[in-house]
């Protein structure tokens, strides 16, 4: 599952905006001053930006002070992005709904943005390690597309223990699919 293709557009929008204000803020790279999804020149220098943002989200508020020309919609989407769970992730399988992250102490439904996770993992065995950063976006749980995969083989007990997880949340009612 992923985001209708507007809301895909919407999310990279108030990314981008984010990403080129974090950069304002800390002078990363001049790069990202005229980002465009198009033209990411540099993931590094991007998800150095990001990572720097997702453990600074009083930069939302600031960034929120500076922009009045946004929306009700984007302003709450901006907003509840505060929420973000950055984090080292095993990819337990894909669900219609999207794909099953499990993390230190929850499960989490996650959509993919413009395309399924499914499709970004095709040749990978499951599960992954993988870090990346959850965000709320309105009635589902994305990540901010900066996926970094581990470098970790998970044996048969791992993979065994990883399920019986997913198995556990998915009984108790404890697989989120929001933040």
């Amino acid at each position: 599952m992923c985001l209708s293709e507007e809301d895909a557009e919407l999310f990279f929008k108030l990314f981008f905006l984010l990403i080129k204000y974090t950069n304002s803020v800390y002078n990363i790279d001049k790069s990202l001053k005229k980002l465009k999804r198009e033209e990411v020149d540099n993931l590094g220098k991007l998800k150095e930006a990001a990572d720097i943002l997702w453990k600074n989200t009083s930069l939302i508020d600031d960034y929120l002070k500076k922009d009045t020309t946004l929306s009700e919609r984007e302003v709450n989407i901006i907003k509840s992005w505060k929420r973000c769970v950055p984090g080292i992730y095993i990819v337990e399988r894909f669900l219609k709904k999207g794909a099953v992250f499990v993390g230190k102490k929850d499960c989490y439904i996650v959509s993919g943005i413009s395309n399924p996770i499914e499709d970004t993992l095709m040749f990978c065995t499951l599960p992954v390690v993988m870090q990346a950063t959850l965000l709320p976006f309105e009635k589902c749980i994305i990540t901010d597309g900066l996926l970094s995969l581990g470098q970790i083989s998970i044996g048969p007990g791992m993979k065994k223990g990883f399920k019986e997880i997913y198995m556990k949340a998915k009984k108790s009612g404890n697989l989120h699919t929001t933040l």
